[in-house]
């Protein structure tokens, strides 16, 4: 061809070309040099190796030269290489445990120490068990439900502990568990994936702490606005129950002045006392389940009783209690409730000129109890 064989190469495989030559003149052959090429197929990439190849006697030595398509165990070996940093480099720490309950470690991905502080060497030291490292509180739990897996289980799990990393701290960690085996269903291999979640407990536990302190003021708010409703809602019946028997008592000696007076006064009660049931109302909304207790159901009536004192005195109610009363556990609060709208109701809606007489009776039923309020009253229409 009257030129070098590197002339009729291009620019970028005559360099390798040349090296790969002068190192297989001084040693009698040279190592695999890799180059890339552009072909009609894409980029490919090549592997060249050179061997020298001596003459006669006063012949200079020939070469041969060996071009070999890496191209697919390049992708290969890339793939592997970008796996591998992907967990050196990650998060996540890839721990394989050998295949019993004995905790020893067998291997660890490279990023172990940035992740629990430990070298690969010293947790796989034979004396090292990995359960001696996990939080006493936790590592019951955790065996058990490695022990169930292997036994007869499905072949991972996933749950949460705290683990004591290399500084001595422990820290919350995520591990998703897979176990693999053979042929016979015996288990040979165990690897498990750590996350650190320390910054998430923390999350969850500032969470729940505030969920408490927001539990404590709600609470603390409906027991005022109890207390508002228990304490306050009395004494301004009271006002408006007196208000009337003035007006009652003095009869035609008020002046139009004075009587006005005194419907201010019975009117600005009535509506202070609308204003406190609005603020119980309030208190409730969202609220769908009140905190349940176990008391006297007697009690509960009683202090309905006691909530209605100045309307069952002003309307000269006769209440009469009857039956064998239980313990329940129930919302002492609603039941207060429900007993005091039942009694305000028959004291409401009686008959012209006829005293209120109720009757409040629980008796014991194959499902529960069964309480019962009844009266003389108007009655409900049928209709209704």
């Amino acid at each position: 061809l009257g030129c070098t064989v590197a002339e009729t190469l291009p620019a970028e495989v005559a360099a390798v070309a040349r090296q790969a030559i002068q190192e297989a003149r001084l040693r009698g052959r040279s190592q695999g040099h890799r180059y890339t090429l552009q072909t009609a197929n894409g980029l490919r990439h090549f592997e060249l190796c050179v061997a020298r190849k001596e003459g006669p006697p006063s012949t200079p030595p020939s070469f041969v030269c060996i071009a070999r398509d890496i191209s697919e165990a390049h992708q290969t070996t890339e793939a592997l290489r970008r796996e591998r940093d992907l967990f050196s480099t990650g998060p996540v720490v890839v721990l394989n445990w050998a295949p019993d309950l004995s905790g020893r470690v067998l291997a660890v991905s490279s990023n172990v120490g940035a992740v629990l502080g430990y070298g690969a060497a010293e947790l796989c030291a034979a004396n090292v068990r990995y359960t001696d490292l996990i939080h006493p509180d936790d590592v019951i739990a955790v065996t058990h439900e490695l022990q169930a897996c292997m036994n007869a289980g499905p072949d991972h799990f996933e749950q949460s502990y705290r683990l004591r990393t290399g500084s001595g701290e422990y820290r919350w960690f995520h591990d998703a568990t897979r176990i693999s085996r053979n042929r016979d269903g015996a288990v040979d291999a165990i690897r498990g994936y750590l996350f650190d979640q320390t910054w998430l407990k923390t999350l969850e536990h500032e969470r729940d702490a505030q969920a408490a302190a927001l539990a404590k003021s709600n609470a603390e708010l409906e027991q005022f606005a109890y207390v508002a409703s228990h304490d306050l809602r009395q004494p301004l019946r009271m006002i408006t129950s007196y208000a009337q028997l003035l007006e009652q008592e003095l009869g035609t000696t008020l002046s139009g002045d004075t009587r006005r007076m005194l419907d201010f006064v019975a009117e600005g009660a009535t509506r202070m006392d609308e204003m406190l049931v609005s603020l119980l109302e309030y208190s409730r909304v969202g609220r769908s389940g009140a905190p349940l207790s176990d008391f006297p159901v007697r009690e509960a009536l009683e202090e309905a009783i006691r909530f209605l004192e100045p309307a069952i005195a002003e309307s000269a109610a006769a209440v009469e209690i009857s039956g064998d009363w239980p313990h329940l556990h129930a919302c002492r609060n609603e039941l207060v409730r429900l007993f005091q709208n039942l009694l305000g109701n028959a004291i409401k809606y009686r008959r012209a000129g006829e005293a209120p007489e109720i009757h409040i009776d629980a008796s014991a039923h194959p499902q529960g109890w069964l309480f019962s309020v009844s009266d003389n009253g108007i009655g409900i229409e049928p209709a209704q």
